[in-house]
């Protein structure tokens, strides 16, 4: 899974399956995610 930070507080995390992508965007409230 990749993980990225936006500056103004958007998270997107690109979740790669099998079978497909699964892209999952939280605009202004991080998941709390540390690396």
């Amino acid at each position: 899974m990749s993980h990225t930070t936006v500056a103004d507080g958007t998270e997107l995390h690109t979740h790669v399956e099998g079978e497909g992508t699964d892209v999952v965007v939280m605009q202004g409230r991080p998941l709390g995610h540390d690396m």
